[in-house]
């Protein structure tokens, strides 16, 4: 399944709204491309919600494959793309040394599997509204153009067979993954669903 960050200690909590959401955004009939991005501020729980819908995807059989790239840790297209490479070949070293070969690795893969790749912590490399509108060139060059070069990948890998992509981001993303329709806004948990979380977190301790 890719390595997926650990589920909570709490277990996941509330947003059914969203999954279904999700589910009909990146499964539903005549939906493409195929990508959904969740948006929220830190802390809301934007990468445990794509982590559980990766999860819930593959047991219900929807898909057969996930892997998880956080661009936190990953800020470039290549790491990326061997991040991904990593997790979906099987005895296939000799691609992690080569883009090039990596890359039509992966592109095989995709096509024999339908899988979801999930692309965490976009802000990362995104500048913040604040400055997006203030000083648009406040990205260096070669910011700039590592970024689009993911975006380059992501559209790519997108448009190979039934490859879904789920992003996560404080910040919106531009094109072509900038469409309001594939935007998921994560709002604060419902009262109910937060009671229920801080009685499970106190039982932690």
């Amino acid at each position: 399944m890719g390595v997926l960050p650990p589920a909570p200690e709490t277990g996941f909590i509330g947003r059914s709204r969203d999954l279904l959401a999700l589910e009909r955004l990146l499964c539903g009939a005549g939906t493409s491309p195929r990508y959904a991005v969740i948006r929220g501020q830190g802390g809301e729980g934007k990468t445990a919600l794509a982590v559980e819908f990766a999860r819930w995807l593959v047991r219900s059989q929807q898909i057969q494959r996930v892997a998880f790239v956080s661009v936190e840790s990953n800020g470039n297209a290549a790491a990326v793309l061997f991040a991904l490479c990593q997790q979906l070949l099987v005895n296939d070293s000799a691609t992690l040394t080569d883009a090039n070969k990596a890359l039509q690795a992966l592109e095989r893969a995709l096509k024999e599997q339908t899988t979801l790749l999930v692309i965490d912590n976009m802000e990362s490399v995104l500048l913040p509204p604040y400055l997006a509108v203030s000083t648009p060139d406040a990205l260096t060059e070669d910011a700039a153009r590592e970024l689009q070069a993911i975006l380059n990948l992501c559209a790519k890998l997108n448009a190979i067979a039934d490859t879904r992509l789920l992003f996560t981001s404080r910040e919106a993303l531009p094109s072509p993954f900038a469409h309001a329709k594939h935007l998921r806004e994560l709002k604060h948990l419902a009262l109910s669903d937060a009671v229920e979380l801080v009685e499970k977190s106190l039982r932690q301790y």
